[in-house]
């Protein structure tokens, strides 16, 4: 007797827990927190999940298309500015992974934690592996102590303040940096420059993915630096990863060239095509 595979249903996108789906950026969204409801109860936790029903976010827009918008807009220093640390899924599969790391590391700094999400990402469609094997975030010491508190009135918001940037941040980098969320591709000896990943075999070329533009890193923005004449960098918008790898390697051993927005020379780059770009359209930046 010969079995058949089960028919593959729509539904498999939510419900299947093994196996492979296809899912667009939203649809991985809209699936995260049932993945993380499945998984604290069968932690044993008492949780429920309530999700808000505007479409967009409930916090900050980014929209550098305007594709929905009346204005472009990006939110990364407004995020910076709330002290909320945010990661950037490139595909659905990221949504996914990313998102879980965003849960973990909210609850072991006791800060919000926020996604990036720009329209190629969201509009777009991949293959997911619901059983990739995730292993268990490593959690930095202190993890999980914060205790939430309404009391938002002196002296108890003072001591807030002073934990936020004190403990919490400091955290969440060494959530980052125990996890690997800003990877380093192709890293050797004699790497002049980095960005093209589809190069990093045949030239001397170092990429550093980032994962969680902010709070960045020190420790693996200073090891990627390690003997590099020049670190370019393609973001949308403003130079905000450009000023804050600029923050962390001025003064230190290691200062290399570090361009975006405009070249070496002070002359404009111009801005990254919004929500990324193809090797096509970035050759200019190379």
């Amino acid at each position: 007797m010969t079995e058949t595979a089960a028919r593959p249903a729509l539904s498999d996108r939510y419900t299947a827990t093994s196996g492979r789906v296809q899912l667009t950026g939203v649809q991985a969204l809209a699936r995260l927190p049932i993945d993380q409801h499945r998984r604290d109860l069968a932690a044993g936790l008492n949780v429920g999940t309530f999700i808000s029903g505007y479409e967009g976010s409930p916090l900050a827009g980014y929209d550098p298309a305007a594709k929905s918008s009346t204005l472009p807009c990006a939110s990364d220093a407004a995020l910076a500015d709330m002290n909320i640390p945010y990661l950037y899924p490139a595909d659905s599969q990221d949504v996914l992974d990313l998102g879980r790391h965003a849960i973990e590391l909210s609850r072991a700094s006791g800060l919000w934690v926020g996604l990036k999400i720009v329209t190629a990402m969201a509009d777009g469609s991949s293959t997911v592996d619901l059983a990739a094997d995730w292993p268990a975030p490593r959690l930095p010491a202190g993890a999980g102590t914060h205790a939430p508190t309404a009391r938002l009135l002196h002296p108890t918001l003072g001591q807030l303040e002073r934990d936020l940037v004190t403990n919490r941040l400091r955290l969440a980098k060494e959530y980052s940096r125990l996890n690997q969320l800003n990877r380093i591709v192709g890293q050797r000896q004699g790497d002049v420059l980095g960005i093209d990943e589809d190069s990093l075999q045949s030239s001397r070329v170092r990429l550093l993915k980032i994962s969680m533009p902010w709070p960045l890193e020190e420790t693996t923005v200073r090891e990627f630096a390690d003997g590099l004449q020049e670190i370019v960098v393609v973001e949308e918008k403003r130079s905000f990863l450009e000023a804050a790898l600029r923050d962390i390697l001025y003064g230190g051993p290691d200062q290399p060239a570090v361009t975006g927005k405009r070249d070496a020379d002070g002359s404009a780059r111009g801005p990254a095509p919004p929500g990324g770009c193809t090797r096509r359209s970035c050759g200019r930046w190379a």
